[in-house]
């Protein structure tokens, strides 16, 4: 469930299903569960849920800048989370990059936002790989 504010990017697929969250006014922007296992959503990561397969092709179907990647399985669901670069989905993300309308020039500029609050909070946590 997310919180209102939040932005994100939602993949669903037919074992698995990926959350990126982009931009959301508070530190927690929801929760996301499976079975018993909640996992946090802050801005700025990534979170995959689905069978292991499942889980690690979509890890691998999209070259995203990540780091500080775990892996969990809770429930007979295998969770990946990951911290995501927002300027790397900017820059790569067609509805982001190419944007026109008002409402998404506003989300970009919330993006972009996010985006420069994480990357000064984050500095020391080293560099994200492809």
């Amino acid at each position: 469930m997310l919180k209102t504010g939040t932005i994100a990017l939602i993949k669903v697929m037919k074992d698995s299903c990926r959350v990126q969250t982009l931009s959301s006014k508070t530190a927690d922007a929801g929760k996301l569960r499976s079975g018993k296992h909640c996992t946090s959503l802050m801005p700025g990561t990534e979170i995959i849920i689905g069978t292991q397969q499942s889980a690690v092709n979509q890890l691998f179907s999209e070259p995203i800048a990540r780091r500080a990647t775990r892996k969990v399985t809770a429930n007979a669901a295998f969770v990946v989370s990951s911290e995501i670069s927002l300027h790397y989905v900017l820059s790569k993300h067609f509805c982001l990059k190419q944007c026109t309308e008002p409402a998404d020039r506003r989300i970009k500029q919330a993006v972009l936002k996010t985006a420069a609050c994480l990357m000064f909070a984050t500095a020391g946590y080293g560099t994200y790989n492809l």
